[in-house]
């Protein structure tokens, strides 16, 4: 999972600055389209390349561990993961936005690497972190779709955890969409858009 998160933390970004190099994201911002729907693909995209990790530890796992990966309840369990990564995609139009503005916004997608694992329970079970951790933990997709997965892979309910992880991660994508705009209207005003 926590794969997932860095290929779409540094790829969202990264999408966005690779077009800024590329003298593509002046074109983009000029078409009629509107940025948020060039960028949420993106941002779906590198979420989504993250799967591979996910796929090749668990392989890893098995094949040489002897883990087993006997999971409970599979339709569950991919759709957990699918929400998960879905969910991760939209966070990741709001980190996108930053990179339409800021030009060392790389700086950012560093320092949120591993506050983002830890709040999320990722790294440490939540339980062992001091209790205010635990309601910011609540708006993150990660928290809900790790245990989601958890939960299937386990033989519990986990489709509850699925929804909230759907409904965090929607409210992050409406979130993602007004802060591309934004963001894109700044780099207009300021006239930064193409400062590499």
């Amino acid at each position: 999972m926590l794969s997932i998160w860095d290929s779409t933390l540094f790829g969202s970004g990264g999408a966005i600055q690779e077009q800024r190099w590329l003298g593509t994201l002046e074109l983009l911002v000029a078409a009629p389209t509107p940025l948020a729907a060039t960028v949420a693909p993106l941002t779906l995209a590198t979420a989504t390349k993250g799967l591979y990790s996910f796929a090749a530890t668990l392989l890893w796992g098995w094949a040489v561990f002897g883990v087993s990966l006997a999971v409970v309840h599979p339709v569950a369990f991919v759709a957990a993961v699918a929400v998960t990564i879905l969910s991760l995609g939209l966070l990741g139009t709001v980190l996108a936005s930053t990179f339409i503005f800021l030009r060392n916004a790389n700086a950012l997608s560093n320092m949120l690497t591993y506050p983002m694992a830890l709040a999320t329970g990722l790294l440490v079970p939540l339980g062992l972190l001091p209790g205010w951790v635990t309601p910011i933990s609540w708006l993150l997709p990660p928290t809900w779709g790790m245990d989601a997965i958890r939960q299937a892979a386990t033989g519990g309910n986990a489709w509850p955890e699925i929804l909230m992880c759907l409904v965090v991660g929607v409210a992050y994508g409406a979130l993602g969409v007004f802060l591309v705009a934004r963001m894109e209207r700044l780099a207009r005003r300021h006239a930064t858009l193409a400062l590499a």
